[in-house]
């Protein structure tokens, strides 16, 4: 409240003097304020997820089911009301095929991902069951037929975590 009061104040004071010639007609200036209050849940305690790799993979056998990897996060929550919820939501760009996979560095691949081994699309949230914690899960997939010498590729997205 201290911490409002001040800045409401400042744009009080600031406001009749970067003004000085304004006639004496009275105005009324609406200030709209959303104060966040931190979350009392952290994803891996405020730590970054660790990188999901898929060490080598062929681009033939890309299908959507094969090279899937774990996506390793814990979720704790403090002073928690059983009437509230959470959701989580993987946010990132989606791939030029298919917004619903993330987009990679590759046009032709992309990441699907997968919550309890069903498909967790990009930027739709999930709503879980806290303190059940849904077993996420990565695999790379495809659009039509790769032909690429190899390499590496990259990707990144965020795992948000939303109260409601």
């Amino acid at each position: 409240m201290n911490k409002l009061r001040i800045h409401l104040l400042t744009i009080l004071i600031i406001f009749p003097i970067a003004f000085p010639a304004v006639s004496g007609t009275p105005s009324t200036v609406t200030v709209k304020v959303n104060v966040m209050a931190p979350t009392p849940c952290k994803i891996n305690n405020g730590d970054p997820l660790n990188s999901v790799d898929f060490k080598e993979i062929r681009p033939d056998r890309i299908d959507g089911s094969n090279y899937k990897q774990p996506i390793n996060y814990t979720i704790t929550c403090s002073s928690w009301s059983s009437s509230r919820q959470i959701s989580l939501t993987l946010v990132g760009d989606g791939a030029s095929f298919d917004n619903k996979y993330l987009k990679t560095d590759h046009p032709s691949l992309g990441i699907k991902f997968l919550a309890d081994d069903k498909p967790f699309d990009l930027n739709k949230p999930l709503v879980p069951s806290y303190p059940k914690q849904p077993v996420l899960q990565a695999v790379p997939v495809k659009s039509g037929n790769i032909t690429t010498g190899g390499g590496k590729f990259n990707a990144s997205a965020t795992l948000k975590i939303d109260l409601h």
